[in-house]
This record gives C-alpha cells, structure tokens and sequence, in this order.
C-alpha cells in the first residue's frame, strides 16, 4: 500500500528498479515479460526511471471481475501460518483468514484505504475457496479481513447462500450503517458468528471529525440488530483524534456502557496518523507533526503503527496530559467490562 500512496517517494527511497501503483496481480505478469529489455513504458499503472527522471505510465483501470485472480499460494507457507485456533471471535475454532472483497467507498479521515471502488467476488468462487480450506487444512470456521465487506447487501447475501451448508463459523468487519435486521439474519444462518464494527468513539462530535458520517443512534441500532440476529458484536475504538478531551472520552464511556449486555467484545487503539489518510495528507489542518511532508522528517516510517503507540502527534503539552489522563480512564473501563488490551 505504501507504494499506491507515495510510488514517486517509494522508487527513490528503495532506489527501486520500477513500482507498481494500483492493482498490481496483472502488472507483475506484465513486468516479467520485459526483464530482459527494461522496457516498461507499455506496461499500465508503473513508475520507473529514465535518463534521471521519473516516467510514469498510465493508470491501471480497476478490474471488474476479480473471480479469475488464482487462489492465494497458502501452500507455500508453513501450515501453522494458515491454521489458527485463537482468531475467530475469542474461540479456539481451527480458521484462517479470506478476502472477498476489495476496497471501502467511505471517506474516513483516519483510515488509509488504498481503494474506493467495491470488488466483489462472487458466492461461488467464496465457496470453492472455503471447500479447499476445509478439504487442505480442516478448518472449522473463517475470518473475512476485507476493509469493509458488508456495503453491498446483494453481492453479501448471495456469499452467504453460497457457503450455509459448509457449517463453518465465521466473522466479518462492517460499518454500523451498512446493516439491517434481513441481512444480518441472513447471515447468521449462514454461520456468523461476529460482526467486527468501527464504531471508533462515542462522541458525535469527533464521529463528525473524522468524516465517520455515523452518530450514537446508528451504532446503537446496528449493535441492537446484531444482537437481535444472535451475532456477537464486537467494537472497535480509536481513542485521541484530534480534539479528544475528558468530555468527549466520558462520552465514549457513557455509550459503550449503555451497550454493554449486548457487546462481546472491544478492541482499543490510540489514533496515529496514518501516511496516505486525509489526517495525514492536511497534517496542518488537523494540527498533526511528524509526517515525512513536514520540516524535520528523519525518515523513520516505522513510527506509523497502531499497536501500543504512545507518540504524541498534536496538541500543547496541556491538551496530550489530558489525553493521556482520559486515556488512562478510558482503558481502565475497557478492561474492567471486557478483559485486558492486548
């Protein structure tokens, strides 16, 4: 992905011979036939270098059929890479991890979506992926790892009625206005098991922020629906965006405690800014320091992840103490109704 945000930065940096921007399966394929002769210029969606300076071919369009793309070459890996048995919605059911989609159509501040046009496959290629899982490694269940799998309700059913009769258990992550009580039924009697939502926080404030376009009603009714569907729901939540103060987390508090009998389970993160989000692309605008667009950079892109990051990205000294205090209160919740963040 880093390539599809920054190719220019990303040929020089890795002093590259060429870059793939965009879908990139074909591009390869394309690629390979000119190791020999270097000649790139007829290949779509590639940067390369030529008598100094940067070339860029043109875009790669999108596919619209992403059914013929080969299955993934698991065979290549070591079994216990495929195999889990402590992914799946707190269970220890043996699983491993699909993608039946591509992209995410909505304009979250904070997330880096390398894509916002949807790419479905379809139910039947679904289905024959999960049967060779079964029949190579006996899987018991599946966790969809798609940016945002539930937005086409039709494109999700048809997957679901495709795959019921396998008896495998399974999970997916969605928005919590991309679903109704049908569809969710739907796919509970296929095997859901847990829906994965990015509620992010409970104040509508920062919700408006971060360009969420949700609010405090839908995440309820989707939690409420979810559990009327008898699906675990789990949320997830990014503490520290911009703005954050004691308010809007006690907000966050108020609101996940009302949820409480219907929550599975939560997942707490601290915001970091994402290279190739909009956060990151307007670091002024949102107050945000440290991007490698900004006087100062040291080149460290390591610093960009979102496990246990305690950096500080914006505010004066007497707004990041207070972050870190209604942090600290938020976690303690946190922990206290759902077990400690790993």
């Amino acid at each position: 992905m880093h390539a599809n945000f920054y190719p220019a930065e990303t040929l020089q940096d890795l002093e590259a011979d060429v870059v793939a921007d965009g879908e990139s399966e074909d591009t390869i394929l394309e690629l390979l036939d000119h190791t020999d002769d270097r000649e790139f210029t007829s290949v779509p969606g590639v940067l390369f270098r030529r008598d100094g300076r940067i070339v860029r071919t043109a875009a790669r369009p999108l596919m619209r059929d992403i059914d013929h793309l080969p299955l993934p070459a698991r065979h290549l890996l070591p079994s216990e890479d495929i195999v889990l048995t402590d992914r799946l919605a707190g269970t220890d059911t043996r699983m491993a991890h699909v993608m039946f989609s591509r992209g995410c159509p909505f304009p979250c501040s904070f997330c880096a979506v390398a894509q916002r046009r949807m790419q479905y496959r379809g139910g039947a290629s679904a289905r024959t992926e999960l049967a060779h899982l079964i029949d190579a490694y006996g899987i018991e269940g599946f966790a969809i790892v798609d940016d945002n799998f539930i937005v086409n309700k039709a494109k999700v059913a048809d997957i679901c009625t495709h795959i019921a009769d396998l008896g495998l258990r399974w999970s997916a992550l969605s928005r919590v206005d991309t679903v109704d009580q049908a569809l969710l039924e739907t796919m509970a009697a296929s095997g859901c098991i847990e829906i994965k939502y990015g509620m992010e926080s409970g104040s509508e404030r920062l919700l408006k922020a971060m360009r969420k376009n949700t609010t405090q009603a839908k995440i309820r009714a989707a939690v409420e629906m979810t559990s009327a569907a008898g699906i675990s729901a789990k949320v997830f939540i990014i503490h520290g965006y911009p703005g954050e103060n004691t308010e809007t987390t006690r907000e966050t508090i108020a609101l996940l405690r009302e949820l409480r009998p219907m929550l599975g389970r939560v997942s707490l993160f601290r915001f970091v800014p994402l290279p190739g989000t909009e956060v990151y692309a307007n670091a002024v605008l949102h107050g945000i320091r440290g991007t490698h667009q900004q006087p100062g950079w040291d080149g460290d892109w390591s610093r960009f992840h979102i496990h246990h990051n305690t950096r500080r990205w914006w505010g004066d000294d007497k707004a990041w103490a207070e972050t870190e205090r209604s942090y600290a209160e938020l976690r303690r919740f946190v922990e206290d109704q759902w077990g400690p963040q790993e």
